[in-house]
């Protein structure tokens, strides 16, 4: 499963391990907490604001690097006008078998570049956080 181009290009590091635990709890804690929330009737910054946190808790747990040379810079930006193009062709249908296996090779490229995780190598764990963090961006970019 290739979950990439999902990283801000800033990372947050969570400076102690009890904020992973803090942050592991919250999640936990009640899984419709997010359904109906003041949250749904926040300005738009707020909203920006949490899909930058949340999109930099994934950043950190995957390991995206913060710094990129200028060469390996222009190379992301280049795989990101190709995934650009295939999802814009792609707007009001479902990209082909081909499509899909392109994207999953640009993906994967851009992770190297930024040398992330993949999905399958976290642990039971840290794939559970992902997927609710994921669930949680999802909610606040509805």
């Amino acid at each position: 499963m290739s979950i990439s181009g999902i990283s801000s290009l800033s990372i947050n590091v969570m400076s102690q391990p009890q904020q992973f635990d803090a942050l592991m709890s919250s999640l936990n804690s009640n899984p419709f907490s997010n359904r109906v929330s003041d949250n749904d009737f926040a300005p738009r910054n707020d909203i920006a604001s949490e899909t930058e946190q949340l999109s930099n808790q994934l950043d950190h747990i995957f390991g995206y690097r913060k710094e990129l040379s200028a060469a390996q810079k222009k190379q992301v930006n280049r795989l990101f006008d190709q995934i650009d193009n295939i999802l814009q062709s792609n707007a009001n249908t479902e990209p082909s078998k081909e499509q899909h296996s392109l994207l999953d090779k640009l993906f994967d490229e851009v992770d190297e570049i930024y040398q992330a995780r993949s999905y399958e190598s976290l642990t039971c764990q840290e794939q559970q956080m992902v997927d609710r963090l994921l669930d949680q961006l999802d909610m606040s970019l509805a």
